[in-house]
């Protein structure tokens, strides 16, 4: 597993690890498909740089409150909504190759958004040892860059997650 840092201004270097070591716990694979094989926290090969650095994700359950004249309150539950997915992650051209990050992130948005792909996305969170399956509709990319220099952009995948 390569871990990234900065050593200088502009320059990005890779250093061994030995064992499976990571800065984070997080891994999120695309079990749907076969190609792009998905999203891990680790470096993607031929695909560029594409490092998953964080996620948010939420439970909501669908309500209605409802309070009388007597004071009284009724509470009716309707099961639990759809709730966001937001996996924010890194990518770029570390090592100078012919790919770069952010061209297999655009194309992942193209090939699998919810304009297109109307089945939901089988996804796999792991988080330390533990296995969270989730299944979701993309619904967004937004790629952010601060330093061209770099090479490096932040990008947003936004996920609508069906209920648990």
């Amino acid at each position: 597993m390569n871990i990234f840092g900065n050593t200088a201004p502009g320059k990005l270097v890779a250093c061994q690890l030995p064992g499976d070591a990571a800065l984070g716990s997080i891994k999120i694979y695309d079990q749907s498909k076969t190609a792009p094989p998905g999203f891990t926290s680790a470096v993607g090969g031929s695909s560029g740089l594409l490092i998953i650095t964080g996620f948010k994700m939420g439970q909501e359950a669908q309500t209605q409150f409802t309070q009388t004249l007597d004071k009284r309150v009724y509470v009716y539950s309707f099961g639990e909504k759809l709730t966001p997915l937001v996996v924010t992650g890194i990518a770029g051209n570390p090592c100078n190759s012919s790919d770069h990050g952010f061209s297999s992130i655009v194309a992942y948005y193209k090939n699998n958004s919810v304009s297109l792909n109307t089945s939901p996305i089988n996804l796999a969170i792991l988080a330390g040892s533990q296995t969270t399956p989730v299944f979701g509709f993309l619904v967004g990319l937004t790629v952010e860059s601060h330093d061209p220099r770099l090479e490096l952009v932040n990008f947003e995948l936004s996920f609508f997650v069906l209920p648990q």
